[in-house]
């Protein structure tokens, strides 16, 4: 089991409301006693023997794109389930996909399929699903000398009007709190940037 201060080493791990709990080294988890010593319900009856593999905490993806063909970019909700699914066969329990300069409604279609994703249209029957933790816009808000792969033509610095601004800033975000996190990437120093970071 991967622990911070030492690394791997020997541990029994028990599950409990969902999360890993520890046992004293060299324990035994039918006992149904933590490291503390005190009684304890776990999540099933269930021991897994898992001597000579490694254990480690769910990983956390936070610059990707797509994955099995599949681009967060689509705006699909099967796709999205596709690269979350192959997120967690990978180790990774919770996501934070990327989209590229695209236009505004392209954008948006883009976020409100993650806002689906993330609110529920996974069924609580389907757990086999990375989390969504939040997303991140490359674009519009960069700068067209350093676009990189992004497309000129949808490049937007400075960016609409502040009404537009904080109508845009409105429909991602959706006043919810499924998703957490919606980064965008831009660039403080192009000209309206400042003004724009305070409307938004």
């Amino acid at each position: 089991v991967y622990t911070p201060d030492k690394g791997f080493i020997e541990k029994d791990i028990a599950i409990r409301e969902g999360l890993f709990e520890e046992v004293s080294g060299g324990s035994d988890v039918s006992t149904k006693k933590t490291s503390w010593n005190t009684p304890d319900t776990f999540d099933s009856e269930e021991i897994f023997d898992a001597q000579g593999n490694y254990l480690i905490p769910g990983l956390i993806d936070v610059h990707f794109h797509g994955a099995l063909g599949c681009d967060f970019s689509d705006a699909s909700l099967e796709g999205l389930k596709t690269i979350g699914r192959y997120e967690l066969e990978h180790g990774i329990t919770a996501m934070c996909p990327c989209s590229m300069t695209l236009p505004e409604e392209t954008l948006l279609s883009i976020c409100k399929n993650a806002y689906d994703y993330a609110k529920g249209s996974v069924s609580d029957e389907e757990k086999d699903f990375a989390t969504l933790c939040g997303i991140h816009l490359e674009g519009p808000f960069i700068s067209e000398a350093k676009k990189g792969a992004q497309n000129p033509d949808y490049i937007d610095a400075p960016f609409l009007s502040n009404h537009d601004q904080v109508r845009i800033a409105n429909s991602l975000n959706n006043n919810e709190e499924h998703l957490k996190m919606a980064a965008g990437m831009l660039l403080p120093f192009l000209t309206g940037q400042i003004q724009h970071i305070q409307n938004v």
